[in-house]
């Protein structure tokens, strides 16, 4: 009887809810009704009365890739790392080869354990990357998430189950296909317990513990019971009955860090046994041969609880990287920035490249700003920013980035905006006079200012003040003429001036 009472009062909500939003559409003319998302997207509820096509919910895993051939793909997106790569390669391939067996023989491994993964490297040095090089190798969906942002259930902040149903949408609705994919928590640091505080600790033990399920296996609702547009959006989608669930068993989870302070933890439990052992880490070298050695003792002592540490079985250690990797991730990655730089050039019709020595120089600015790999976009982007500006619509269409444009872009700048059409017109002409012009300081200046201002083109501009001049000079048998500001400003007269003035010598 309860039951049916149930029942009954669901189909009254939905009917109410399907009434308001067919006012909602004839009030505002909408063919479709949508709901942004607190936190996400927004998500299209389709349209009202019409029922949407069930989201295709197979999944063909046809894994023929070896590990090598895994780290041999991500070679060529992520510079150094070998050792990172291996593991990353080990754990997918085998994690995956399992769930392609189980999908083919339909026989479920009860005491299966995932190889989830725990990252340790600072910023920039390629943790992302790697998993979404990953994914797509795989063809599997990818959710990145910041552990500083999620929250126990209940409290203000994102759901930690949230990371799971975003997967369902990275699979565009195939929720097979999403129970196969990958969540990668970053900043899992930031949340180790602080055994300072007092009380609650909600943002760092509660997210780790609402973690240690779906690491697991647990099934997550597709419709959050905390967020009421979720649900409204459950029930528009023909929400009766049971509601769909994701199940996690699967989901290969990754969390990563910086972990500051973590190589001194190691190097003292390494010593323990040396009598009054005192000191820190302070070397990127000692960092390097520390870290390798890091122990569920150390990650604990940290501030991660044993349990979740516990289900992290994969140690995957990055190393930082110095101004030579700079130098190869420029010359070598498949997804260099430089590579970037070099296409959005193409959309304006200028052949971008950069000489060996300007990459030496980004990879020496970048590996300054101490931000990892990250830094080579900031360089960059300092360096070709004005010209990214300036050239869309000027008669220009190669531009060659030197290590003097990447110390000093205005001046590389205004030789391309100015001097290089000079010299175009110069050879104009030279051919059509036989007189040899120069441009004086104060005459490129004033036309840096013209262009800067107007927007000019150089070439028709000069040509435009000095056609007919060539004439005049001819008079007086002049074969060489350097070009001031005030000849620019005022052509005929500044050049009569001078035809005179050459006459009276003449003439002594």
């Amino acid at each position: 009887m309860s039951d049916d009472k149930d029942k009954n009062a669901q189909d009254e909500i939905y009917k109410e809810i399907q009434d308001f939003a067919k006012k909602l559409q004839e009030k505002y003319g909408l063919r479709e009704l949508s709901a942004r998302m607190v936190t996400g997207p927004e998500v299209p509820l389709g349209k009202i009365g019409v029922e949407k096509e069930p989201a295709k919910e197979k999944i063909e895993l046809n894994f023929n890739l070896a590990p090598r051939d895994i780290k041999a793909e991500l070679d060529k997106y992520v510079i150094k790392q070998d050792a990172a790569k291996k593991y990353l390669a080990n754990a997918a391939f085998y994690h995956y080869r399992h769930i392609e067996k189980e999908l083919k023989t339909g026989i479920r491994q009860e005491n299966y354990q995932k190889n989830n993964i725990i990252m340790v490297g600072n910023t920039g040095v390629g943790k992302t990357l790697l998993l979404k090089r990953l994914a797509k190798i795989l063809g599997v969906p990818l959710v990145l998430g910041d552990a500083t942002k999620l929250s126990k259930t209940g409290y203000v902040g994102e759901d930690v189950e949230n990371l799971v149903r975003d997967l369902v949408r990275e699979a565009e609705g195939n929720i097979k296909l999403a129970e196969c994919g990958m969540i990668f928590v970053d900043e899992i640091d930031k949340i180790a317990t602080d055994s300072t505080i007092m009380g609650r600790d909600i943002t760092g033990t509660g997210v780790q513990t609402e973690l240690l399920k779906p690491m697991e296996e647990t099934e997550v609702e597709l419709v959050s019971t905390s967020d009421p547009v979720s649900m409204m959006q459950g029930i528009m989608a023909g929400g009766k009955g049971r509601r769909p669930t994701i199940n996690t068993r699967n989901i290969l989870f990754i969390v990563g860090g910086a972990f500051p302070g973590l190589p001194d933890i190691i190097k003292k439990r390494m010593h323990s046994k040396r009598v009054g052992f005192k000191g820190e880490v302070h070397s990127e070298s000692e960092k390097t041969d520390y870290l390798p050695h890091v122990t569920t003792e150390d990650f604990v002592e940290y501030g991660l609880i044993q349990e979740l540490v516990g289900r992290l079985p994969v140690r995957v250690i990055l190393e930082d990287l110095d101004v030579e990797d700079f130098y190869s991730i420029l010359q070598h990655s498949h997804c260099a920035i430089t590579r970037q730089h070099v296409h959005d050039f193409s959309l304006i019709d200028v052949d971008l490249n950069f000489t060996d020595e300007a990459l030496k120089r980004i990879a020496q600015l970048a590996y300054e700003e101490k931000t990892g790999a990250r830094g080579l976009m900031t360089v960059c982007e300092k360096a070709l920013a004005d010209f990214k500006y300036e050239l869309p619509g000027k008669n220009i269409h190669e531009l060659s980035i030197s290590k003097d444009t990447v110390n000093n872009p205005q001046k590389t700048l205004k030789r391309v905006l100015v001097i290089k059409p000079l010299e175009d017109f110069i050879g104009q002409f030279f051919n059509t006079s036989g007189i040899k012009l120069s441009f004086s300081h104060g005459a490129i200046n004033f036309l840096a200012e013209k262009t800067h201002l107007d927007g000019l083109d150089i070439v028709r501009y000069c040509w435009d003040r000095l056609n007919g001049c060539d004439r005049l000079l001819e008079i007086i048998d002049i074969k060489e003429v350097q070009i001031s500001a005030n000849i620019l400003k005022n052509p005929m007269k500044e050049i009569a001036l001078m035809v005179n003035k050459n006459r009276k010598k003449r003439s002594r």
